[in-house]
């Protein structure tokens, strides 16, 4: 059984792949279904996954997307389709940690000019960065609540 970390993880998930971002990710093992992992011949986790990911030869669902959250893209991207532009100056391929903290920090200043958006997680570059699941999933929820309210009160017109 899942914990409620992971079901809720789960959860977001799904709305992400709903939107059409991708939760792809260098050393990320969240398929486009968010259901399956890498796996070696034997079965056995691919070596460029992190312990926390697994537990017991599971998957950690709650750990894997915040990881994949972990360099910033996703959220650039969130916010790209939430803002239906995307976002100048992301380094899409980041490799040194700066270029990850720029890129979190680029897309949590991007949600802070949302007007629905909650400002509980909006100033943890550091939380997201470090994988934490907690910030990860909060922040993600709020983005989904965000999108919802524009829908719902019709400041985000249909196409």
């Amino acid at each position: 059984s899942w914990s409620p970390e992971d079901r809720e993880a789960l959860r977001l998930t799904r709305w992400v792949n709903s939107t059409g971002v991708s939760l792809r990710r260098p050393g990320s093992s969240l398929t486009s279904s968010g259901a399956s992992p890498a796996k070696t011949t034997d079965g056995s986790p691919g070596q460029n996954h992190d312990a926390a990911i697994y537990r017991g030869g599971r998957l950690q669902p709650a750990a894997e997307l915040a990881a994949a959250c972990s360099d910033g893209t996703l959220l650039c991207e969130l916010v790209g389709m939430l803002e239906r532009k995307e976002l100048a100056g992301v380094t899409w391929q980041p490799r040194a940690l700066a270029s990850r903290l720029h890129n979190i920090g680029k897309a949590l200043d991007a949600l802070r000019r949302q007007p629905a958006m909650s400002p509980v997680n909006l100033w943890s570059e550091k939380g997201v960065l470090q994988r934490d699941v907690g910030v990860v999933l909060g922040l993600l929820g709020d983005i989904h609540a965000c999108t919802a309210y524009r829908k719902f009160a019709r400041l985000d017109p249909k196409p």
